[in-house]
């Protein structure tokens, strides 16, 4: 009887041992994580009473290795290895394909000035970058907002690096709900998290977002403002011991206008970005 209440006790412990998940260092130094992202995006707007539409199909695979880890945070260095694009406007074409370099393509320059980029990344214990320095054209971040809608593609300061899953407190119990906040007023992210599942190390959490983005670009000579408030909705699957978010799916919805040479449209823009996460 007396083993049988033993093994009951252990069953329990580690039943509910599974069903959390806790906060921890995730990060240290040589470890390398490949970051590969698809998004698919459609813009709509209305310039001087014609009606715009830009479909964006994006793909790239980058790098983050940990350089060092102290008590204060981790560097990081990232690095897109692989990149591409296909970009249909106002019945014109244009795709960039890294692994089919093309030197005649109008398109090769700027892409090999984000592919040649080196970003060196701060991150604090919370996970938020806290420095950045891009290593290369500085220019490239700004060249893959202005071909991706004015969504970013890479890490930004003041943002949470984004593999990692973060937690509000030390422990996190199936069925609870938190949030974190990154940015600045003029781009500004929540992020809804509500742990759903934890089953075999595998944790299933759902993402809800409300986003504020505002990016001015240069596109052609002219600063193309972009600004725009929506959603977000999605499903993580997190490695349940290191946090580490192996996939994302997210659906995205933006509404706000864009600006060209003093002059205001409204635009909408829905997204679909897929992630994963291989260490």
């Amino acid at each position: 009887m007396k083993r049988f209440f033993v093994s009951a006790s252990l069953l329990l412990a580690m039943g509910a041992q599974a069903q959390t998940l806790v906060k921890q260092n995730t990060l240290a130094k040589g470890q390398t994580f490949t970051k590969t992202a698809k998004s698919v995006i459609n813009n709509n707007m209305e310039m001087m009473g014609q009606k715009v539409n830009t479909d964006i199909t994006n793909g790239n695979t980058t790098t983050y290795t940990v350089d060092a880890v102290d008590a204060n945070g981790a560097k990081i260095t990232a690095q897109m290895k692989k990149l591409s694009m296909n970009l249909d406007a106002m019945g014109q074409n244009m795709s960039y394909d890294s692994d089919k370099p093309d030197e005649s393509n109008p398109m090769a320059a700027p892409m090999k000035s984000i592919l040649g980029a080196v970003t060196k990344l701060q991150v604090n214990n919370a996970g938020i970058i806290t420095d950045l320095k891009i290593e290369g054209d500085s220019s490239a971040m700004t060249i893959m907002e202005s071909m991706s809608g004015g969504m970013s593609s890479g890490p930004e300061k003041g943002k949470a690096i984004d593999f990692v899953l973060p937690l509000s407190k030390n422990e996190v119990k199936v069925g609870e709900t938190w949030a974190d906040s990154t940015g600045n007023e003029d781009n500004k992210t929540v992020n809804y998290y509500t742990l759903t599942s934890v089953i075999n190390g595998t944790a299933l959490v759902s993402q809800k977002s409300t986003m504020a983005l505002k990016k001015t670009a240069n596109q052609q000579g002219m600063d193309v403002t972009t600004n725009l408030a929506g959603t977000a909705n999605g499903m993580l699957e997190v490695d349940a011991k290191t946090l580490v978010i192996r996939k994302r799916k997210l659906a995205m919805d933006f509404k706000g206008t864009i600006e060209v040479m003093g002059m205001n449209s409204p635009m909408t823009m829905k997204a679909e970005v897929e992630e994963t996460v291989q260490q």
